[in-house]
């Protein structure tokens, strides 16, 4: 017939249902719908969780005003366009973000899916020092970008910093990066 089993037990009859299985009552609408909102959230999260994270287009320094507004200047400056960068500027990055390189905030953002790289279509900078090329790199590939996170902030310091600590995760990498 049309009963649903699972390992032998029949599903059409809660008396058929082990004792901690069994519900008190009936399957209410009311029951339902929080089941399926539950399940919606948890689903929610879990594709929030895996949702790929958009490469940005790269837009040369020369275009970057004709490009309009989408584009995030990284490492540098520009006074009508965001920026994010660790040079002095007339603001500061969003605290959740900070870090001690260009590389560092972008990692960080690229980590939380923070809505500054969310909100931009292309990244551009006017040179392309270690610390640069990373930032515009990992904007361009964030998935992989988020698979070497270590080595690519090592990568970054020793290239800006000229800082390298053998110890840490991702250090031998970065240096071969370098």
């Amino acid at each position: 017939g049309g009963r649903a089993a699972v390992r032998g037990i029949s599903l059409a009859s809660p008396q058929n249902l082990p004792r901690h299985l069994r519900m008190v009552g009936s399957w209410s609408s009311a029951r339902l719908a929080v089941c399926a909102a539950a399940a919606a959230a948890a689903v929610l999260v879990l594709y929030r969780r895996r949702r790929r994270r958009k490469a940005l287009a790269f837009v040369p320094w020369e275009q970057v005003d004709e490009a309009g507004d989408a584009v995030l200047v990284v490492d540098c400056t520009h006074p009508k366009l965001q920026c994010l960068t660790h040079h002095k500027m007339p603001y500061s990055p969003p605290e959740a973000i900070k870090g001690d390189s260009t590389s560092d905030m972008v990692l960080n953002a690229l980590s939380q899916d923070h809505a500054l790289v969310r909100s931009v279509a292309a990244v551009s900078v006017n040179h392309f020092d270690i610390d640069a090329f990373v930032s515009v790199w990992s904007l361009q590939n964030p998935e992989i970008a988020l698979q070497y996170l270590d080595a690519l902030h090592a990568a970054s310091n020793i290239g800006d910093f000229r800082e390298l600590d053998l110890d840490a995760p991702g250090a031998d990498l970065g240096l071969k990066a370098c």
